[in-house]
């Protein structure tokens, strides 16, 4: 409709974290994949103090002017999370039945001058997550 909603708010006290959005569960419309990394308080503090409830965390978020959103898993990542290729940028499959993500587990230590990355997934059972309310 071209209508622009506010899903959540990511400033806090002088705060903020890095978010990144996916949306290719194609088959379960109406709802994202969030991922929250690097988050910091007075603009210049790594990791932020206090943190917030969205902070380093991978979680479900509804397209809906009161949107549901449901945690999926906590990823540790602060200040440590190894650069770009350790960013935990979440995506899923396109019936949201898996998330997958970067992860260094908040190791900075590196082989080569490359950070310690693996991959990490959750699997999703389909009838946990509730059909996307359109209204």
């Amino acid at each position: 409709t071209g209508t622009m909603t506010r899903l959540f708010g990511h400033y806090f006290n002088s705060g903020s974290t890095a978010i990144h959005i996916s949306g290719k569960c194609f088959n379960r419309p109406g709802w994202v994949v969030v991922s929250t990394y690097a988050d910091y308080s007075n603009y210049t503090t790594y990791p932020a103090s206090p943190q917030q409830s969205i902070y380093r965390k991978i979680f479900l978020c509804e397209l809906h002017a009161s949107p549901v959103m449901l945690d999926v898993t906590h990823t540790q990542e602060n200040a440590n999370y190894g650069g770009y290729f350790g960013e935990p940028q979440a995506t899923t499959n396109r019936w949201l039945t898996w998330v997958m993500w970067a992860t260094n587990f908040n190791d900075a230590t590196s082989t080569n001058g490359d950070p310690h990355v693996e991959s990490a997934m959750v699997a999703l059972h389909s009838g946990s997550i509730p059909a996307a309310r359109t209204t």
